[in-house]
C-alpha cells in the first residue's frame, strides 16, 4: 500500500540524519514518527469502515427499487417476499504473526504489532492515553489482546423480507451521515500525516479512495462491483467539491 511505502522512505531519511542531529531533535523526530505511525494505523483501519459503508449505500440503491415495487403490497406479502443482499461480516483468520486485537469490537487494531505482551498494549502506537484510536468506542488498552489471528471484513449474501428492506430504508440518512463523517476523518488524518511528511509525494483523499478501489478490484469479493461504483462516485465528487456537498442521490447514480 502507498502509505507503507512512504513510511519506509520516511524511516530511511530519519536514520540517515540521526548521527548529525542533537539529542533534543532526535527525541522530537521519534515523537513525530510515532504520531505518524498512529495515523497510518488509523487510515488502514478506516479502509474497512469505508468499504462497509459503501456497501450499505449500494444496498439502499437496490432497496429503492424494492420499495417502489412493494408500495401496494399487503403486509402478509411483505413478510414472505425475499430479497437478496450483499452484507459485510467480520471473521477471524489465523496468522503467523501476532496482531493486537479488540475482542469486544471484533477488530484488529494493529496488524503485526511488535508489543511483546498483552499487558503492555498501552505502549502500542494505536493507543493514546490508554485508549485505542482504532476502536469505534475508543476501548481501553487493557481490553486488547495479542494473538495470532486478525479480524477481517468479508462480504456474504443474505436474504431479507420486504419488511426488513422497508425498516432499513428508514435509516438511510443516518448511514449517509456516517459515511460523510468517515471521509471527514480520513481527510483529517491525511492532513495531519502530510504535515509531518519528509517526502514530496503527499497522500490525498482521492489517492486514498483510489487505492481502496484498486484493492476491491484485486480481491473481487462478493458484490465488489457495487462498492466500486459508490467509491468512484465519491472520487468524482471530491475532484471538484467538498464532502459536505455530497448527497445520497449523487452517490446512487449509475
Amino acid at each position: 500500500m502507498e502509505i507503507w511505502k512512504t513510511r519506509t522512505e520516511n524511516f530511511s531519511m530519519l536514520f540517515k540524519t540521526i548521527e548529525t542531529t542533537t539529542k533534543i531533535t532526535i527525541t522530537s523526530s521519534i515523537a513525530v514518527m510515532r504520531a505518524r505511525t498512529m495515523l497510518e494505523i488509523q487510515l488502514e483501519a478506516l479502509e474497512d469502515v469505508l468499504s462497509k459503508q459503501a456497501q450499505y449505500i449500494a444496498n439502499y440503491k437496490e432497496d429503492k427499487l424494492v420499495m417502489e415495487a412493494i408500495e401496494n403490497e399487503s403486509p402478509e406479502n411483505r413478510k414472505i417476499s425475499k430479497y437478496r443482499r450483499t452484507v459485510p461480516e467480520t471473521k477471524a483468520k489465523g496468522t503467523f504473526r501476532e496482531s493486537l486485537n479488540c475482542p469486544n469490537c471484533r477488530k484488529t487494531c494493529h496488524k503485526k504489532c511488535l508489543v511483546p505482551l498483552s499487558k503492555l498494549a498501552w505502549t502500542c502506537e494505536a493507543m493514546t492515553d490508554g485508549k485505542c484510536t482504532v476502536c469505534d468506542r475508543k476501548c481501553d488498552a487493557k481490553d486488547h489482546v495479542l494473538s495470532r489471528k486478525k479480524y477481517r471484513v468479508v462480504y456474504v449474501t443474505k436474504f431479507y423480507s420486504g419488511e426488513d428492506v422497508a425498516a432499513r430504508h428508514e435509516k438511510r440518512e443516518g448511514t449517509f451521515s456516517l459515511l460523510q463523517n468517515t471521509i471527514h476523518l480520513i481527510e483529517k488524518c491525511i492532513i495531519d500525516i502530510n504535515s509531518t511528511a519528509l517526502t514530496k509525494d503527499a497522500l490525498s483523499s482521492t489517492k486514498y479512495i483510489q487505492n481502496l478501489t484498486n484493492k476491491e478490484m484485486r480481491k473481487k469479493g462478493e458484490g465488489y462491483e457495487m462498492r466500486i461504483q459508490i467509491l468512484r462516485n465519491i472520487l468524482k465528487h471530491l475532484e471538484q467539491n467538498s464532502i459536505s456537498n455530497l448527497s445520497m442521490d449523487y452517490l446512487m447514480k449509475s
